[in-house]
């Protein structure tokens, strides 16, 4: 990715990827310098926008990285998923009564990914880990691999993933 870059300095994809190498090595601050990169190319660019949030999210700073993720709950693409990251980052970030109220909201739209994995991480979070298994089970069993992992990295990178074998 380095050498993409340094040939071609407004490749966005580049970045992306390489921010988010840096991410998974937890070089956070190189992985924010690619997505402000990407930022500095394109102001409007969502996922950049959705990466430094999350970036905030797996440093466990969860009143940092909410804001963010409330910015783009009305985004058609991202909606779901963000309002999902600002319920984690109420429950994990210790507003549990906050997090209650915007689980009882998914309840009411069963119809998106967040009702179920919000659902399991209530669960995951009360230790409970045998009342979250058929929510990730019937999630598993409705949306594509790629769309769950979407939903399941933060619950991983907690350590609360995978699941203990029954």
């Amino acid at each position: 990715m380095d050498d993409i870059i340094k040939n071609d300095p407004a490749n966005i994809p580049a970045y992306t990827v390489r921010g988010s190498i840096h991410s998974k090595m937890k070089s956070w601050d190189l992985a924010k310098e690619d997505y402000d990169s990407i930022l500095q190319l394109d102001s409007n660019n969502t996922i950049a926008h959705f990466n430094l949030y999350e970036i905030e999210f797996m440093q466990k700073k969860y009143a940092d990285a909410r804001p963010g993720f409330v910015s783009l709950e009305h985004d058609l693409i991202w909606g779901d998923l963000a309002s999902y990251k600002v319920f984690l980052c109420d429950l994990f970030g210790g507003h549990e009564e906050v997090a209650q109220g915007e689980l009882a909201t998914f309840d009411k739209t069963a119809d998106e990914p967040s009702y179920y994995y919000a659902n399991a991480a209530w669960f995951l979070f009360r230790q409970r880990p045998d009342d979250a298994r058929p929510w990730l089970d019937s999630a598993a069993g409705i949306y594509a691999p790629e769309k769950a992992s979407l939903y399941t990295s933060s619950l991983e990178e907690l350590g609360y993933l995978p699941l203990p074998r029954k």
